[in-house]
């Protein structure tokens, strides 16, 4: 499993007291630019609240595209943000060996964090009470000649940006009672899902189409920003994948009209508790 996918790292923790003005709702482009022979432009912007509204995350796609007729190797991402009257701002420099082709496009998906820090308590007036802040990543590597290309690509983001990611409600949570499968029922897991993982405080919309034979296409976030496939198969009653050095394991719950699959998903560096919905009226 990609780190991308049931991400384990969040990009930073901001503290911090500037006003700053919103931006309208929405899940549409909200920043775009050129630098040298690449365009870049931020898309499918989600924004979720912690349940303690003391933070926020959101999530996106940059998606870089190639004008110049040369492809770019790419090498690093620096990272950095800024903001005004901050009590904390910090750099990052990451390997990125992603090769944007020419004439052609590369997607990046992203998330950042900001809100209080663990250590800072309840903060009044929670998210209400932070503005904005900047996040700065520099997309650094070389073109076919060797020549250095930096795209510098910029996010000012406020708690009102990109459109509000779905959420569950306060029963859904309450899952029916379980039950063990066959793994001739398989089949019968086939259409969609809707659910969550949960990563730090905060929970994270998944979805997942199944095939009868088991096969799945994952999307996560809302609106989603990256897809991932797995094989589904059933041992000891339990629903399960394995594909790398990821693993998922689930259980059904099923009574009063719902079916749920309850359980985590688990890299080498983490484990997620996830729960997904059959989606009722849709195949």
């Amino acid at each position: 499993m990609r780190s991308s996918d049931w991400r384990a790292g969040v990009l930073a923790f901001v503290v911090f007291t500037a006003g700053c003005a919103s931006t309208p709702d929405g899940a549409g482009p909200r920043f775009s630019g050129k630098s040298g022979p690449v365009e870049w432009e931020v898309v499918n912007v989600g924004r979720l609240q912690s349940g303690d509204g003391q933070r926020s995350l959101w999530t996106y796609t940059i998606v870089l595209r190639e004008k110049a007729g040369s492809a770019v190797q790419f090498e690093r991402i620096e990272r950095g943000y800024y903001g005004q009257r901050m009590h904390g701002s910090g750099a990052a420099v990451t390997p990125f060996d992603r090769r944007l082709e020419a004439n052609a496009e590369l997607r990046f998906h992203g998330s950042d964090n900001w809100g209080f820090v663990d250590f800072a308590g309840a903060q009044f007036g929670g998210t209400s009470a932070l503005g904005g802040v900047t996040v700065e990543r520099r997309f650094a590597g070389k073109n076919a000649r060797g020549d250095a290309v930096v795209v510098p690509v910029r996010l000012a983001l406020d708690r009102n940006l990109g459109h509000r990611s779905r959420q569950p409600s306060s029963s859904a949570e309450r899952f029916p009672p379980r039950r063990s499968l066959e793994p001739s029922e398989l089949k019968t897991l086939a259409g969609r899902w809707e659910g969550y993982y949960q990563l730090d405080r905060f929970k994270m919309p998944i979805e997942a189409v199944i095939g009868e034979d088991g096969s799945v296409e994952f999307g996560e976030n809302d609106p989603v920003t990256n897809q991932f496939r797995r094989s589904l198969s059933i041992r000891d009653g339990h629903v399960v994948w394995s594909s790398g050095q990821s693993t998922g394991r689930f259980a059904l719950h099923e009574g009063n009209g719902r079916r749920v699959l309850v359980g985590e998903a688990t890299t080498p560096s983490s484990t997620f508790p996830t729960w997904l919905e059959r989606v009722r009226g849709q195949p």
